[in-house]
């Protein structure tokens, strides 16, 4: 099903939308990579044929201190159709936010993204479900066919509760943000902006560094594959034995010490070996969680199965 953006429904968007007297109850800082990720979700998505739905969804991750809500990383998220209505796939959404809270505690769930231009009522129902496991979720919309203009193409909004026609209704208000950058993610978004088009010979600083180490790598890989070649062909007796060259040879092998240096073979062992725990440590943790899981499922069971002595195992 091929991917498409609707922008038919203006006149249902405007109902649920709050009037522009409403105050924002948050601010937001906005990380270009989260822009990123969703943009090569849309582009993955249109690329891929035999799709069961047209829809993309996504959860956002970061931080929230006060009034100050920012966004640093999102994840994508699985969905299914049901007539035209998006059927969030819970399950998968736990799974994914329980191995990011392995990664990092620093992270909360802060809201979800989609594609289009403004909230409609398919928005409305996803949120409402999004809603039923976190209280006031935001949301982000990222429209891909805007025109290229000053800003991007990307609007945010919180949902407040107002009186419509003496009922009271969820509503979308969309609320202002700002980009927030760190220095990773500005030679990231430097290099993608100036290689986005074939045409143009830009290229980014970090492209031209990577080619650059590349382009010395290269050399010094071809001149060592010559001196090997020199030495080989002299020990099978092809070429002439010549003392200044193997001299030379020789006084450049002994620059190299460091790889045979106790200090250096110290701190790479150690290096391994902290590498290896935190692995053991993880391949631990994991099985003391899978064996919690076990322990609490054989308990229900025993108790649903209308005993009432003791548990198992606690």
């Amino acid at each position: 099903m091929a991917m498409q953006i609707d922008d038919s429904e203006e006149g249902v968007s405007s109902k649920i939308m709050a009037p522009p007297s409403v105050s924002p109850s948050v601010s937001v800082l906005l990380h270009p990579l989260v822009v990123m990720n969703i943009s090569d979700h849309f582009m993955r998505f249109k690329a891929q044929e035999s799709l069961e739905n047209n829809q993309i969804i996504g959860a956002l991750i970061g931080t929230q201190k006060g009034r100050t809500v920012e966004i640093s990383n999102s994840y994508e998220l699985q969905c299914s159709m049901d007539n035209d209505d998006v059927i969030l796939d819970v399950d998968f959404f736990k799974i994914r936010e329980e191995k990011f809270r392995e990664l990092t505690d620093e992270f909360i769930f802060i809201g979800w993204y989609t594609i289009g231009n403004s909230p409609n009522s398919q928005d409305l129902n996803i949120h409402q479900q999004f809603c039923q496991i976190y209280d006031s979720p935001l949301l982000l919309k990222l429209n891909p066919i805007c025109n290229f203009a000053t800003n991007l193409p990307v609007s945010i909004f919180e949902t407040v509760i107002d009186a419509v026609d003496n009922q009271a209704k969820i509503l979308f208000l969309e609320i202002p943000y700002t980009l927030a950058t760190e220095d990773s993610e500005r030679i990231g978004v430097d290099h993608i902006a100036k290689t986005s088009y074939s045409e143009t010979s830009t290229t980014s600083s970090a492209a031209d560094n990577l080619l650059a180490q590349y382009n010395a790598i290269k050399m010094l890989h071809t001149r060592v594959k010559l001196l090997t070649n020199y030495v080989k062909a002299v020990k099978a007796g092809t070429l002439t034995y010549k003392h200044e060259i193997m001299r030379d040879i020789s006084s450049m092998c002994q620059r190299l010490p460091i790889a045979k240096n106790k200090q250096f073979t110290m701190e790479s062992v150690n290096q391994y070996n902290d590498v290896l725990l935190m692995a053991y440590l993880a391949a631990i943790t994991q099985g003391c969680k899978n064996s919690d899981e076990f322990i609490s499922k054989a308990n229900d069971l025993y108790e649903s199965s209308g005993h009432r002595m003791r548990a198992f195992f606690y």
